[in-house]
């Protein structure tokens, strides 16, 4: 069973029926982190039958002393075509800069039962110390199958 769980953990496949999921740990579907110096990490939490897009950037002890934000997170759908667009209002999330870390959430998203999708949260990495520079980063798609 470990070892069903840890093959479903790898490929990002969620299963969701309810409240009840298997597979992944509702806050490690899709995880994609990234950095040495400032760690950025993207994820979609999913609960009680939603998918809800998260992501974190942390100033790492050791190094050179950054600031750090993260906004514009949102969960995003790919259609048949491949291509992937918003599935909800993006969630600024301007809070301003961190001397340590910033965590933000964008808008929680239904799944409808009987209707399987992929999705991936998207969000916005911004760090400084002197001017500032910033990336666009999305976490890895996720399979949502909801039961029905």
């Amino acid at each position: 069973m470990k070892l069903l769980k840890h093959a479903l953990a790898t490929t990002a496949a969620v299963v969701i029926g309810g409240t009840m999921f298997a597979g992944v740990p509702a806050n490690a579907a899709g995880s994609n982190c990234d950095g040495t110096q400032v760690k950025t990490c993207m994820n979609v939490r999913i609960s009680g039958g939603k998918a809800t897009p998260a992501a974190r950037i942390t100033d790492m002890p050791d190094g050179v002393d950054f600031q750090v934000k993260t906004t514009h997170v949102v969960l995003q759908r790919q259609s048949s075509n491949g291509t992937w667009t918003n599935a909800t209002a993006v969630v600024k999330d301007f809070d301003g800069w961190h001397d340590r870390e910033d965590l933000a959430l964008g808008k929680a998203v239904p799944c409808k039962p009987g209707h399987p999708v992929k999705v991936r949260a998207k969000a916005r990495f911004d760090w400084k110390r002197i001017g500032s520079d910033h990336e666009w980063a999305y976490s890895k798609p996720v399979n949502l199958i909801c039961a029905n």
